[in-house]
């Protein structure tokens, strides 16, 4: 007896169109050039979204909103100084998210290969700290920045680390919504 397939489920319909993200993520990738070039005057490393993936997760095809589209983070620092790091949110949604609901959480390990939540979360090194901080993100424009300053070790050995993000939604009354991940590196001497 043949044996019936589940019907395929189809895409929904994303809600922009393709010219609209596109202008939509040129005018994004315009905002950012005054913070990028202030980050790179710092002797900051930034890291911007692709307009290619700016388009996608406008349009919803690839992500939850809001979305992290910058990086900024020192590439280099000295064992027991403290550095700062750096998010940008766009949120394409038409409502704002108070920092008492939107929430970067930044911490140390080799959680950027690891696809497992639970073992992405502890996979946290306990030699560094973990840090969150709340964004407020408004609707569209704006883009949001949260920025962090994180106290290194001194009791690590130098070599390179990473620092993972991960951006979500806090639940009050249930499990929480995690948006994105993202991850950085340090060289620490």
């Amino acid at each position: 007896m043949p044996t019936r397939s589940a019907p395929k489920r189809r895409k929904p319909t994303p809600k922009v169109s393709i010219g609209a993200a596109g202008r939509l993520a040129d005018q994004i990738l315009k905002d950012l050039e005054p913070r990028t070039q202030d980050f790179k005057a710092r002797k900051q490393e930034v890291a911007i979204l692709a307009r290619t993936d700016l388009i996608r997760k406008i349009r919803g095809e690839t992500s939850h909103s809001p979305f992290i589209v910058l990086l900024s983070w020192f590439a280099s620092a000295h064992r027991g100084t403290t550095i700062t790091a750096t998010l940008g949110i766009y949120n394409p949604d038409p409502i704002t998210y108070l920092s008492s609901d939107l929430f970067a959480h930044a911490f140390w390990g080799l959680g950027n290969v690891v696809t497992d939540l639970d073992t992405y979360l502890l996979s946290a090194d306990p030699s560094f700290p973990r840090l969150a901080i709340g964004i407020d993100a408004p609707p569209s424009f704006p883009i949001s920045f949260a920025t962090v300053s994180i106290p290194l070790p001194t009791a690590v050995a130098p070599g390179t680390y990473l620092m993972n993000w991960i951006l979500f939604l806090r639940n009050a009354f249930g499990v929480g919504t995690v948006l994105e991940r993202a991850s950085v590196y340090t060289a620490l001497t």
